[in-house]
């Protein structure tokens, strides 16, 4: 009898040992672990001949988030074993608008939750069950021939899931025998709960009060305020929460996604446009001049309106094409016609006038409407900008966002007027999205708010020195996740605004790039695909894999299929397209249907690459031929990165990553640019860095009276990476992680000559 106990613990053994090795430590108990099971299996063998032992016939699925898995969870578990059930409990990926942890954390602490109950076994991860999917259903059966398989769900799910609503057909969660607990706090005594649509046999199961109080936002309250929650959780897993850091300051849903109250138009009807001039109360003057500039032929608008100011227009700004035989007829100056001419190899645009209202809720109001304008003009193939109003001078915060956009004075020692030029062949691309990468509250602090400003300013005129007189072209996050909104909502034949009663389009969005996150967009089922860009140590090359601690890029992708839905791809950028390629032969393998990629961003390689796939593709913006592009948080240090594969113990909920800057690596992507330029522009992202951590810190201090260290710089950055530097250099998480940036620039300053 005790040998065949000790051998039912080998299941469990393996079970528990099926995770990656975090250290050789581990992969030496684990081996050793295995060898004498081994050696118990051969002697029982040779002495007994053959094992005889018996398994309980019923099988109890127990599907859930477990995030995390508590003691009441526990206690449903040993309830349902001690019925005479093997217990399998499955992590559910299919709960699409909880904020969950990743899939491998929580399947830790579920391993240390129930690593000594016998009979409870985790579910593999590489096989996703959907509870709404007959066909994944049937796949379950399957695997447990001669058993009966059970459901186990709480009486709240059963009345209220929608895959109890739908209609029963062969292999649908109706036809299953159920073990449903009762939840008497919520159903309240004497409600009898009604499971007529279950076609099958249903076991009540009724838990102690203490244990249906045990809640995921109570663990959650309880480690915000530092408390002990062992009475909620089992004590090792605990201890691993608090020594990772996990659930701080973490919502336990994801943040619905709603269009701001920021409407762009681009419109290319005189008379429209005329109207809404008149109509904007913009003032005498400028109505004036905005009216006699519309006279030029061919004049179009991009027209900005803020939603909250009653649909007047917050800016305005006026262009039209020029060609190169209306360049002296425009400036009356041949010198001026003569270098345009020599500079140009294209369709030319020319910015006649602008207007920017003085008192407008729009940040950075210039730039955003430069923007606009300008990659409505290289959709329509531009490659060459003048900006020189007619009627007005160029006002100081105009200039400075032409100067921050690439834009230089025209080099000539007389001009007729304030001209500006700019060449839009091949334009440098910027995503400023440093806000989406910090955690609520600090998100939205004024302060914090100022400090992301400035610091992308800074970053913006580094990249004009890469390529003096070409086009730096800024795209704002919040922007694009405007525009993304409506694509995506459109595609799926949903409004673009939450409806008061929940209703779903037929679609899912699945982002896998770096953009979406932790979102969800209104009326559409949302599943992220994570992926990650991850460099060899040696920085020589890159390949596309799982998002550290989430499932592998297969199991993911078998998650989305058994969604049974048309599946809207999206992505922050598509032109090299390493990570479709990389997953584009999975969702073929797995015949996922794809209706079409929706991506904030499309380079003409992109497109092509679509076409050869032969899959259909929209863009928010459009860049016909793009000559590089930076995301503004893969280049601060501790708040965004690039996987790196390195050997490095990993500490807390920490990634190791690799920010393509100096003093780290010698960013070998930036082409044809000036050695000093590039050590610039690294020195500029550790400065910025460096100030927008220090103001973090100092509100840190300020809203919970304590350091914000290096160990707790995930209360405040969703995802930190640290720069790997070897395995041999240890960070000390006690200390801030802007000290770290101190001691990089100081490295630069002593770089300095290399490059200069």
């Amino acid at each position: 009898m005790q040998e065949k106990k000790i051998f039912g613990f080998s299941k469990k053994m393996l079970m528990l040992v099926e995770q990656d090795e975090d250290s050789e430590l581990t992969f030496f108990n684990h081996t050793a672990g295995c060898n004498f099971v081994y050696r118990f299996i051969s002697a029982y063998i040779f002495q007994e001949k053959k094992f005889t032992f018996s398994e309980p016939q019923k099988i109890a699925f127990f599907p859930g988030t477990f995030d995390p898995f508590t003691l009441g969870h526990k206690e449903i578990a040993r309830e349902i074993r001690d019925l005479g059930f093997t217990v399998y409990l499955a992590l559910d990926e299919f709960s699409w608008s909880k904020k969950a942890q990743p899939h491998r954390v929580r399947r830790r602490i579920l391993d240390m939750s129930v690593a000594n109950e016998e009979n409870i076994f985790l579910f593999p991860s590489d096989t996703p069950i959907n509870i709404a999917n007959p066909a994944d259903l049937k796949k379950l059966r399957e695997m447990f021939p001669g058993k009966e398989v059970y459901m186990v769900a709480g009486s709240d799910v059963v009345q209220n899931a929608s895959s109890y609503r739908m209609e029963p057909e062969e292999n649908s969660i109706m036809t299953f025998p159920h073990v449903i607990f009762l939840r008497e706090t919520r159903e309240g005594r004497g409600n009898k709960t009604s499971y007529d649509m279950i076609q099958n046999t249903v076991v009540e199961l009724k838990l102690p009060t203490h244990f249906e109080d045990i809640s995921s936002t109570r663990i959650r309250e309880n480690i915000d305020h530092n408390r002990d929650i062992s009475n909620l959780i089992d004590t090792v897993a605990q201890n691993y929460i608090y020594d990772r850091g996990l659930y701080l300051r973490e919502p336990q849903y994801k943040r619905l996604l709603q269009t701001k109250s920021v409407e762009i138009k681009h419109e290319i009807n005189a008379k429209d446009i005329a109207e809404i001039i008149r109509q904007g109360n913009l003032g005498n003057d400028e109505s004036e001049k905005l009216l006699h500039t519309l006279q030029e032929p061919g004049c179009t608008a991009t027209i900005i309106f803020d939603q909250d100011g009653k649909g007047r227009p917050d800016a305005i700004m006026l262009y039209r094409h020029i060609s190169t035989t209306e360049l002296f007829g425009e400036f009356q100056d041949m010198m001026t016609a003569s270098y345009i001419r020599q500079q140009t190899s294209g369709k030319i645009v020319l910015i006649l006038a602008g207007y920017f209202r003085s008192r407008s809720k729009i940040a950075d109001l210039e730039q955003i409407v430069l923007t606009e304008t300008l990659a409505e003009c290289l959709r329509q193939d531009y490659t060459y900008t003048v900006c020189s109003p007619k009627y007005s001078q160029i006002t100081k915060n105009m200039k400075d966002a032409l100067e921050r956009q690439g834009f230089i004075p025209v080099p000539l020692p007389e001009v007729p007027r304030e001209i500006y030029v700019v060449d839009m062949k091949q334009p440098v691309v910027l995503y400023h999205n440093v806000q989406t990468a910090i955690k609520e509250p600090f998100s939205t602090n004024p302060r914090v708010l100022r400090v992301l400003d400035e610091s992308h300013k800074r970053f913006q005129r580094s990249l004009t020195k890469l390529y003096p007189g070409e086009l730096v072209l800024s795209f704002n996050a919040g922007i694009m996740y405007n525009r993304l909104i409506e694509l995506i909502t459109a595609a799926n034949g949903m409004p673009k605004e939450p409806l008061p009663v929940r209703t779903l389009g037929k679609n899912m969005c699945v982002p896998f790039g770096k953009i979406l996150k932790g979102i969800v967009i209104p009326n559409t089922v949302t599943k992220v695909l994570h992926t990650d860009k991850v460099f060899d140590s040696r920085i020589h090359g890159f390949r596309i894999a799982e998002f550290p601690e989430y499932l592998p890029l297969r199991s993911q992708v078998r998650t989305i299929k058994s969604f049974r839905r048309p599946v809207i791809l999206v992505d922050d950028l598509l032109h090299k397209g390493y990570r479709i390629r990389e997953l584009d032969p999975l969702f073929k393998e797995e015949n996922v249907e794809i209706d079409r990629l929706i991506v904030g961003m499309l380079s003409g390689r992109g497109k092509d690459l679509m076409e050869i796939q032969g899959r259909n593709v929209e863009s928010a913006y459009f860049i016909p031929s793009m000559r590089i592009w930076f995301v503004e948080t893969s280049m601060y240090p501790f708040i965004g990165g690039d996987g790196v594969e390195t050997n490095a113990d990993k500490t807390g909920n920490f990634l190791h990553g690799v920010n393509l800057i100096l003093p780290y690596v010698m960013p070998g992507f930036i082409r044809g640019a000036a050695k000093e330029n590039i050590y610039d522009l690294s020195m500029v992202c550790l400065q910025n860095t460096k100030e927008i951590l220090t103001v973090l810190e100092e509100e840190y201090q300020a809203l919970y009276e304590r350091n914000l260290t290096l160990g707790r710089l995930s209360e405040v950055i969703i995802w930190p990476r640290i720069p790997d530097k070897g395995n041999c250099v240890a960070y000390d998480y006690h200390l801030p992680a802007s000290v770290y940036l101190e001691n990089d620039m100081e490295q630069m300053i002593r770089l300095e000559h290399l490059v200069k």
